[in-house]
C-alpha cells in the first residue's frame, strides 16, 4: 500500500502538468464554442460544432487524414469493392493542393476530359482549400444521374469548369491489349516475339489473382515475357500490392512501414507460387500512385523488373481507420510512410528531395500521346467482340518495353 501511494503521489505532478498543457492548448476552442452557443444569431447543434472542430484539427495535419462521421462509416468500410456511384476520380495532395491522381478508366470524369495532375479548385462551388481528400471523394459521390461541378486548373495554367454526370462505376482490375472474337480480353501483344501485355487499372479485391489468371493465359498462348502496365493506376488495397509482389519475388523485403518513432513493420516475400524467372517490364507514369508504386518500386529494387516511363505520383502514406466515439465514428489518420526495400520513401512530403518511383528508363510522353493511349483503351474496353477491333496504342514507352524484352530476351537494367 505504501509503495502504491508513493507511486501515485510521484506521478501527480507530471499528470497535472500534462492536463494543464492540454487545457491551455484547447482553452481558446472552449471559449469560442461557448461564445457561439451564447451569441450566434441562430441556435447551433452541438454535433455540428464538434464535427467542424475535429475536421479542422485533421486538416492541419495533411489532406489524407479525415474524420469519418457515423453516417459515413459503413460506406467507408466497403469502399474498395470496385463498385460505387460517382464521377470516377482518384484524388491526392501535391504542393498543398488537391490534385487528380488519375481518372478512373472509362468513368465519367475521363470522358469529360479530366486529366492526371489537374488541380481541383472547387467542388459544386465549394472552394477546395479547406477540403480533405476523403471529403472531396465524398462530395463527388452521389445519386446516379446527378451532376457534380468541378473547377479545375489544368497543366497549361488554364481554369476550366466541368459538369460531370455521376454513374455506377464497376472497375475491372485487369485488362488486355485487345479483345478476342468471344469478347474476352486478349493478352498477346506480339505473338512473333512472344511478348504478352496486361494492364492493371486498380488494386481492388482480387486484383492479384486476376493478374495471375491473365499471366497463365499468356503462358498458355506461348508468351515467354510480359509487360505489366501500371500507368494511371491510382493504387488501392495495400494487401493486394504486397500479394502481387510476392508472386514475383521469393525472398527478402517487399515493403516496410515507418512510423513517427521510426519503428518499422516489415512485409517479406514467401517462396510459395513465385515466378522469379519470366522476364518482366513495368510501365508507370505520374498517374501511378500508392499501391501501384509499391509494386513498381519493390520489383525494381529486387531487380525483378525493368521500370519504364515517368516518375510516379508519390503517394506513399499509410492511413488507418481508428474507431472513436465507442465505434460509432472513425479517424482516417496518417500513421506511417511506405519504405521500399532499397530504403527509399515513396511519399512526396513538402520537404522531400526524393520521392516516388523513378524509372530505369525515363521516357516522357506529351498530352497528345496520352490522349491517344486513353482513346484506344476506351475503344478496347467498350468493345465486346472482334479480334480485328481496336488494339493498344504502341506509344514510345510501350515500344521501349517491347524492345527491352526482345533485345536480349531477359530483363536488364
Amino acid at each position: 500500500m505504501i509503495v502504491a501511494l508513493t507511486t501515485v503521489f510521484y506521478r501527480l505532478p507530471p499528470i497535472a502538468a500534462e492536463q494543464d498543457s492540454v487545457y491551455r492548448t484547447y482553452a481558446p476552442l472552449v471559449e469560442v464554442d461557448a461564445l457561439i452557443r451564447r451569441d450566434y444569431v441562430i441556435p447551433v447543434e452541438g454535433d455540428r460544432l464538434t464535427d467542424g472542430a475535429i475536421r479542422g484539427l485533421l486538416l492541419k495535419l495533411d489532406r489524407y487524414s479525415a474524420y469519418v462521421s457515423p453516417e459515413d462509416l459503413a460506406d467507408y468500410r466497403t469502399k474498395n469493392t470496385g463498385r460505387y456511384i460517382g464521377v470516377g476520380l482518384e484524388i491526392g495532395e501535391a504542393d498543398g493542393s488537391l490534385v487528380v491522381i488519375s481518372p478512373v478508366e472509362n468513368g465519367p470524369a475521363m470522358d469529360a476530359g479530366v486529366a492526371s495532375g489537374d488541380v481541383i479548385l472547387a467542388i459544386d462551388g465549394r472552394p477546395a482549400s479547406g477540403v480533405s481528400v476523403y471529403e472531396a471523394e465524398r462530395l463527388l459521390e452521389g445519386a446516379h444521374g446527378t451532376f457534380a461541378s468541378l473547377r479545375l486548373r489544368c497543366a497549361d495554367g488554364s481554369v476550366v469548369m466541368k459538369s460531370i454526370r455521376r454513374s455506377m462505376l464497376n472497375r475491372v482490375a485487369v485488362r488486355g491489349c485487345g479483345r478476342s472474337t468471344d469478347g474476352r480480353h486478349d493478352f498477346v501483344l506480339d505473338a512473333e516475339r512472344r511478348v504478352g501485355y496486361v494492364r492493371v487499372s486498380k488494386f481492388d479485391v482480387g486484383a492479384t489473382e486476376a493478374l495471375m489468371v491473365a499471366i497463365a493465359e499468356m503462358k498458355k498462348a506461348g508468351m515467354t515475357s510480359f509487360i505489366v502496365d501500371l500507368r494511371f493506376n491510382p493504387g488501392g488495397l495495400f494487401t493486394e500490392a504486397v500479394a502481387m509482389v510476392d508472386r514475383f519475388v521469393d525472398r527478402g523485403v517487399i515493403v516496410k512501414t515507418v512510423n513517427r518513432r521510426r519503428a518499422i513493420k516489415t512485409y517479406k516475400a514467401t517462396p510459395d507460387n513465385s515466378d522469379t524467372t519470366t522476364p518482366l517490364v513495368v510501365l508507370i507514369n505520374q498517374g501511378t500512385a500508392s499501391s501501384a508504386e509499391i509494386v513498381a518500386g519493390s520489383l525494381q529494387d529486387h531487380e525483378r523488373a525493368t521500370v519504364i516511363g515517368e516518375r510516379s505520383f508519390g503517394k506513399g502514406s499509410v492511413q488507418n481507420l481508428i474507431e472513436v466515439q465507442h465505434g460509432n465514428a472513425g479517424l482516417r489518420l496518417t500513421v506511417a510512410l511506405y519504405q521500399l526495400p532499397g530504403g527509399r520513401i515513396i511519399h512526396k512530403s513538402r520537404d522531400a528531395r526524393t520521392w516516388g518511383v523513378v524509372p530505369d528508363v525515363v521516357i516522357e510522353l506529351d498530352d497528345d500521346e496520352y490522349a491517344r493511349i486513353i482513346a484506344r483503351r476506351q475503344e478496347i474496353d467498350r468493345s465486346v467482340v472482334g479480334s480485328e477491333g481496336a488494339r493498344v496504342f504502341m506509344d514510345r514507352q510501350l515500344a521501349e518495353a517491347l524492345s527491352v524484352l526482345t533485345t536480349s530476351g531477359t530483363v536488364h537494367r
